[in-house]
């Protein structure tokens, strides 16, 4: 396939380079410079993951309406039977200040403030390769049983990584979710903030890529901050300027991240299960 013809046609611009980018497990990425731009592409089986970069493209859309800072798409398109993304390339700074952090929290905070009625989205969208559902649901407890635990709980069973033990455990835990999350309105969320989906632009500016958004609690993606790491978590101090969270928070982190932890299980395998198993048996 060749992607500089392939692209040229969309885009109607003379491309002089074309070059791969590495470093993510899903799609392929390309780094595309015309005379006068410097693009991202990504490519990907549209079979596979049906319209995943059309909802990308609202994901992102969703995230630059709540104020956050986004690379700008240029176009989503077909071709024979794969997908592709063209976006903004975002010139990274090379070294981190403490104004990104600040900038970086503030611009959660406000993603974080943009509400809805109901916790969910309008359709389905993809967590790495994996469906999410976002069925709508009135309160964040049904929703996170429903739509996030249970139905990797239950794949994760069916494939033989959880057993019959860790089945009585889950069911222990959500039987008291509802006494252990704090009440709160749906927030915006980005979906998958490990610190690979947040760039530091120019000028400390912090740019958020790849979500996984719907309507949900906050404090998942606070949680998915301290999961993996590569985060200077006083970026806290100034989101709580802004968007003050509930007491206690730091106790709920590791109860919002079984569903990230869930997600790694199905994809990576077994090597994640220790983590699990520590949560489901403490609560």
């Amino acid at each position: 396939m060749n992607i500089k013809s392939i692209v040229s046609s969309f885009i109607n611009r003379k491309i002089k380079k074309v070059e791969p980018l590495f470093g993510g497990d899903i799609n392929r990425a390309y780094r595309i410079t015309t005379m006068n731009e410097i693009f991202v592409l990504k490519q990907n089986s549209s079979k596979r993951f049906p319209e995943m970069f059309k909802k990308e493209k609202v994901g992102l859309s969703l995230l630059s309406l709540a104020g956050a800072n986004v690379p700008k798409i240029n176009c989503v398109f077909d071709f024979d039977d794969q997908q592709f993304i063209l976006m903004e390339f975002i010139e990274r700074e090379k070294n981190i200040e403490r104004d990104f952090w600040i900038n970086f929290g503030t611009s959660l905070a406000q993603i974080h403030l943009k509400s809805n009625t109901h916790f969910g989205l309008v359709f389905d969208n993809f967590i790495g390769s994996l469906q999410q559902q976002n069925t709508f649901e009135n309160n964040w407890t049904t929703f996170f049983i429903e739509h996030r635990l249970q139905p990797l709980v239950s794949n994760s069973y069916d494939l033989g990584l959880l057993k019959d033990s860790h089945l009585r455990n889950f069911d222990g835990l959500l039987k008291q979710l509802d006494q252990l999350i704090p009440k709160e309105k749906p927030s915006l969320l980005h979906g998958d903030l490990w610190s690979g989906n947040i760039l530091c632009g120019p000028q400390q500016t912090a740019y958020f890529i790849d979500p996984a958004v719907y309507f949900g609690h906050r404090e998942v993606d606070i949680a998915m901050s301290f999961l993996f790491g590569g985060f200077d978590t006083d970026y806290l101090n100034s989101y709580q300027e802004v968007y003050p969270l509930e007491p206690d928070w730091k106790a709920r982190i590791e109860l919002h991240n079984l569903y990230p932890r869930l997600v790694h299980l199905l994809l990576f395998g077994s090597s994640y299960l220790q983590g699990i198993e520590k949560v489901i048996r403490k609560f």
